[in-house]
Parts: structure tokens; sequence; C-alpha cells
């Protein structure tokens, strides 16, 4: 029998195990609302707490063109419109240098004076070619100028004009020796003819024998012929010796030209007159013999060359000292404008026939040394020409620089396309995960998500393509499929 110490006993523990006594504290219960529910086997729910700690994003699945891209080894390099090499013309010496590595530069500017005596030698020869060319230019003009002159006379003797008003007209114009002896022939001729005519008249009357009126005539006959010779080796003399000088003035600017041109081969530029020296010329890296501040500017320091930027730039290297020598050929300085690079990759021959892009079109670079700078890079132009050394065909790619985070030389990684799949179910990548082995894809199913196995295809550009196991439509999580994964895998540990 159960007395009333024991009854009160027993009905104190009942009430301690009531359903009652087991409701958890406020605390407890917010501990409670932040656990995640695992819901059969692959589907996880996370609390709104959770979710938003999470930043799990979804993307509604649709159809979409994938590029699928092939990555090749690539290097930064000059932009070769951007930049130039100053190269020594000749063997000489650098006298000074007025610039250093990194220092800016505008076109025009003076970086070096350069000395050399096959400089001096060369334009020694343009200049007494230039001389013989003057003398040869004005012995034409004279020629000329007789020429002229004596055609003139010579019609005007043929017209029979009188000998004093031919004088008179004449006597400012220039005729060398054909003066006297045009002029003397018809003087000759005009006096046989007025004897003839007067010995005629006279005969006429019976005053002289008609042996003295043949004699007069045979003297006219024996003048005109006398004339018609002078005036045909005059005009045939004038013609050829003007000809003749003509040819010559041209022969001389030929042999001026070729003079200029092996100064040119030597400075970069055709040589001006002294007075035209000390300007700067565009297009060229070497100026003819100075300015005021770094040569003579009246040409006589023929030896002398003043080397100047013909770019806007910046100076990336100096290989030489003042009072150094160099020889021809040897790169002295190089100057670039970075702001623009290019990106040179080499496509493998076997490759070529698949990669797809034009000028203007953008493919992903990203830099070895600093990958998180990855950048679209725009193509300039895919070589013709297999390079024999490298097995491989060039694509450049320019690449904007303002900012100077890259430099010539570095390397990179070009994504080329070298397929395009259309209307393909493309993920990122960040929204593959393995799970248990299977390679899944989380997709939202209500207020939960689910692991789903896929069968991937062709990576690309866009992300990576599913070929099996999702559907257009289906909501994928894109962000935070990790932290799914960690929720779903720790609580199937529990």
């Amino acid at each position: 029998m159960i007395g009333v110490g024991g009854l009160l006993a027993f009905t104190a523990y009942w009430q301690d195990q009531s359903p009652s006594s087991q409701t958890p504290s406020a605390s407890e219960s917010d501990d409670a609302s932040d656990e995640t529910e695992v819901v059969q086997g692959s589907l996880v729910r996370l609390t709104a707490k959770k979710m938003a700690a999470a930043a799990i994003q979804i993307q509604t699945l649709q159809p979409t063109e994938l590029i699928v891209t092939r990555t090749y080894p690539a290097r930064f390099e000059y932009d070769q419109s951007l930049h130039v090499a100053i190269n020594a013309p000749t063997d000489g010496i650098l006298e000074s240098i007025q610039v250093k590595p990194g220092d800016d530069v505008k076109s025009g500017q003076v970086i070096a004076v350069f000395r050399s005596p096959a400089i001096g030698q060369a334009r020694n020869e343009w200049l007494r070619r230039l001389d013989e060319a003057e003398l040869a230019s004005n012995e034409s003009d004279w020629k000329q100028t007789i020429r002229s002159g004596t055609l003139q006379l010579i019609e005007r003797i043929e017209q029979r004009q009188a000998i004093e008003q031919i004088k008179a007209e004449m006597q400012d114009v220039t005729l060398g020796q054909y003066r006297g002896d045009l002029l003397m022939q018809y003087s000759q001729w005009l006096l046989a003819d007025r004897l003839a005519r007067s010995a005629g008249n006279i005969g006429q009357s019976g005053a002289v024998s008609g042996r003295v009126v043949q004699q007069r005539q045979a003297s006219v006959d024996q003048a005109a012929a006398l004339l018609a010779a002078a005036i045909e080796s005059a005009r045939f003399e004038v013609e050829q010796t003007a000809r003749d000088a003509t040819v010559r003035y041209q022969a001389a600017q030929r042999s001026v030209e070729l003079a200029a041109q092996q100064v040119a081969n030597l400075t970069g530029q055709m040589p001006q007159r002294s007075s035209d020296l000390n300007q700067p010329k565009t297009g060229s890296s070497f100026d003819e013999t100075g300015d005021d501040e770094t040569g003579d500017a009246d040409g006589s320091d023929l030896s002398r060359l003043v080397l100047r930027s013909t770019i806007d730039g910046v100076v990336q290297e100096r290989r030489f000292a003042p009072t150094e020598r160099v020889t021809a050929g040897q790169p002295m300085f190089v100057i670039a404008d970075t702001s623009r690079l290019w990106v040179r990759a080499g496509i493998r021959d076997d490759d070529v026939a698949s990669i797809h892009v034009s000028p203007g079109d953008l493919v992903r670079l990203i830099p070895t040394s600093v990958p998180e700078r990855a950048l679209d890079a725009t193509v300039h132009f895919m070589g013709r020409r297999l390079d024999p050394q490298t097995g491989t065909i060039p694509l450049v790619l320019t690449v904007p620089n303002d900012n100077e985070w890259f430099r010539p030389g570095q390397f990179a990684r070009v994504s080329v396309p070298i397929q395009r799949i259309e209307s393909a179910l493309v993920v990122p990548e960040s929204a593959v995960i393995d799970v248990d082995g299977s390679t899944s894809v989380f997709v939202r199913d209500g207020e939960s998500f689910r692991a789903v196995g896929v069968q991937l295809g062709r990576t690309g550009r866009q992300g990576v393509q599913i070929t099996e196991g999702l559907h257009a439509g289906d909501p994928v999580v894109t962000e935070g499929a990790f932290v799914l994964k960690s929720e779903l895998l720790l609580e199937g540990e529990e």
C-alpha cells in the first residue's frame, strides 16, 4: 500500500516529465530556428538568416549561345604604331645625350647628337652635286636664251627686214656669236642685191656691159647661198646646244637626287639647304645639323646629326652613354607610347582552322602575374605566315594601358573562340559542385534547394554547358552553391 508521502513524490515526478515542462525558453527557440533543415537525402533548406549570409543568387536557366574557347600563352609587346627604335645610321660617336629611360618626350624633341664622318662625306657630295646642277642650270638657261634670240633674228632676216630695224629691235636680245655672223651675211647679201639691181637698170641703157650685170647677179646668188647656209647652221647649232645643255642639266639633277638619297639613307630624311637645316622634320628621327641649342644652324658642321623623337612617348631604353662609339645598325634608343599595347599569342597550326575571330572582336585576356586584372582585348589582326621556329601563327590583340598596369614583355593567357554552340544550357562554373562524387548543380525547389546530378559538355567564355540533368526554366543557384553543399554535408554527418 502506497503511503501519502509516496503519492506526493510520484505526483511531483509526473509533473516534471509532462509536455508543459519541456517547453523551451525564448533563447532556445531562436537557436532552433537557425538550424538547417535537411529534407530527404539531397534537399536542403536554409533559414532566412543563413540565406542572407550565404548571398545565394539564383538564375533561371535559358538556352543561349555558348562560345567555346581555347587558352593560348601570350606576351605583351609594344604597339608598333606607337613605338620607334632609333638605330645608328652609320659608324660614329654619340656626342651628347639629352634623355634617360623614363623621360617623357615630345615629337621633334632632341634626344641626342650623333657625329659621323660618313654623314659628312655624303652631305659634302650632295652639296658638290648641287653646285654642279646650279652651273648646269645657268648654262641651260643661257643656251635657251641664245636659241630663242637667234630664232627671232632668223625670222626677221627671212622676212627681209631692214638691217637698221633689225639692229634696233634686237639690241637687247641675247644672241651670242650669231648676232655678228648672221648680220654680216645678211648685210653682204643686201649689198650684193642692191648692186645687182643697180647694174641691171644701167645695163638696160647700155652704159654697163652684160658681163658686168651677170657678175653682179652671180655675187647676189653667192651671197644668198652663204646667208642660207649661215641660217641653217645657226638654227641647227642653237637647237643642238640648247638640247645638250638641257640634257646635262637633267643629268646633274639626277646626280643631286642620288646624292640626296645617299644622305637620306644615312640620316633618315632628304637634305635641305642650310637655311632650312635648323627646322625639325616630322617623320624622321634625325635632323640635318641641329638647332640653336645643340648644333650649328648654318649647316657648316656636315658630320653632325641631331637625333629627335618622332612620336610623343616615354624613353624605354638607352643603350649607350655619351662619347661612346656605335656601329651602323646598333639600337641606341627605344621610345614608345605605352598607353596602348599589343598582346601576341601563338596559334598552333592545327588550331588555325577552328579559330573564329575577326578584327574588332573581343577575347578574354588574363595577365599571368595579375590574373585579377583580367579584361577584354580587341583582335587587331591574325597573321598569314607560319613562324618556322615556333610552328605558330601570330594572333595580335590591342589592349588599353592608360593606367600602366601592364609592361611589354609580361606574360598572359588569351581565351580564343574555337566553336559556337547554339541553344545551349549554360551555367557559371561557380554553380557546378561535387556532391558525394557526383557532379551536381543546386536547383531551387520551393523553399528548399535540391542537388541535381548533371552531365557537363563544353566549357566556354559564358560558363559550362549542361547536356543532361537540367531543363530550360530551372532556377539554378549560381552563387552560394558551396554553402549549400557544406550545410548538406554537415547535416548528413549529424
